[in-house]
């Protein structure tokens, strides 16, 4: 199939362009690929075809009359029913897991998690309004072009083995902290480091599978070093833990670009594991300083929300963060003091040693 045709879908698509003879030659592209398309179930191809269609009708049918205001209802009811249940099916693709809800499966893809209710409403014979679902299909469309059609780089083989995208990831990792390491770059300006497309496709393996993206690097010999002794900064095993100079400038980069599109709060809980787990004292050095140095970025500039806050303040104690624990309790001391009552009222309930370590720590350093 001519990969001119998918780059010329792309450009519409893309324009936000929304005329009628626009939306007529999208939907022309569209059919045309799926009825050559060798590789069946794109279920991107679906969805956008889904959306459009819908954007179709609207332009050609009354909206004054109640009839047509009734049926167009209908059609989006249909349409953001449809979509949504294309997007859980990607996130079961995308990560192998099967077993979440609508729910999860649009917060995973950092969209509106109203939508649904409004998708959940609609097959249960409770119509929502027309106005709701025409915002909620603007919504899915904006969503359908941020993750995939801008991201489309031509290539359009059928993904064959996991492990090669996990390597593509790896490479793309390794490319950005290369990139970076050079002289004279300027990429420890955001603006600068964004528009390297190394970046480009890290940003759409976040959006797509952020916990894959997060594993890869903190388990890759990329930001954590694995030989037991680094010359250039004459690090040994009996030595405090330093990084690299680019390192740091990578690891500030992508956690400016996880908290657009990803998860920080799963960057730090994944590295804060690797910390406890890891058995080796020097690398174990390494995930205890990143650990660290995350905490204190996310709690200071307040990227995280209650429940996520308790669960850093328990990583830490255990870790036996002292600086990360006082910057949570300068940034959240409310929370912090309610997590505390909590834990005393449930003293005879503990069953581990970490929930009596927790208590306890918590206690002396609120009072």
């Amino acid at each position: 199939m001519p990969i001119e045709l998918w780059l010329q879908l792309k450009t519409l698509i893309c324009s936000n362009c929304r005329d009628i003879e626009t939306l007529n030659e999208i939907l022309s592209c569209l059919r045309s690929i799926k009825s050559r398309d060798s590789e069946k179930g794109r279920l991107v191809l679906d969805a956008t075809y889904e959306l459009f269609l819908a954007q179709h009708i609207l332009m050609t049918t009354n909206c004054d009359s109640n009839i047509g205001k009734e049926k167009l209802t209908r059609i989006f009811g249909v349409t953001v029913s449809r979509v949504v249940d294309h997007l859980y099916d990607m996130q079961i693709c995308l990560e192998n897991y099967r077993g979440g809800t609508i729910k999860e499966a649009l917060k995973f893809f950092k969209t509106d998690i109203d939508i649904a209710n409004y998708r959940n409403d609609f097959v249960h014979g409770n119509m929502p309004s027309f106005y709701v679902l025409y915002e909620a299909i603007d919504k899915l469309t904006e969503l359908i072009i941020e993750i995939y059609w801008k991201a489309f780089d031509g290539d359009i083989s059928w993904p064959k083995d996991e492990s090669n995208n996990e390597m593509k990831i790896v490479e793309n990792i390794q490319g950005i902290l290369d990139i970076v390491k050079s002289p004279d770059t300027g990429l420890s300006n955001y603006n600068n480091f964004i528009n390297q497309d190394n970046v480009k496709k890290v940003r759409h393996y976040i959006i797509t599978n952020c916990n894959l993206f997060i594993k890869l690097l903190m388990t890759t010999k990329n930001l954590i070093i694995f030989e037991n002794v680094d010359v250039e900064n004459n690090i040994t095993g009996s030595y405090t833990f330093v990084p690299l100079s680019h390192h740091l400038i990578t690891m500030k980069n992508i956690l400016k670009l996880l908290s657009e599109d990803g998860d920080v709060f799963e960057l730090a809980r994944f590295t804060g594991e690797c910390a406890i787990e890891t058995e080796n004292e020097y690398i174990k050095k390494q995930y205890i300083y990143w650990t660290s140095w995350l905490v204190k970025k996310i709690v200071t500039e307040k990227l995280i929300d209650e429940w996520e806050v308790k669960e850093l303040v328990k990583l830490c104690i255990i870790l036996d963060l002292k600086e990360c624990l006082d910057k949570i309790l300068e940034n959240y001391p409310d929370k912090l003091e309610e997590f505390a009552s909590s834990c005393m009222s449930k003293c005879n309930e503990m069953e581990t040693d970490d929930e009596v370590k927790v208590a306890l720590y918590l206690l002396l350093l609120l009072y």
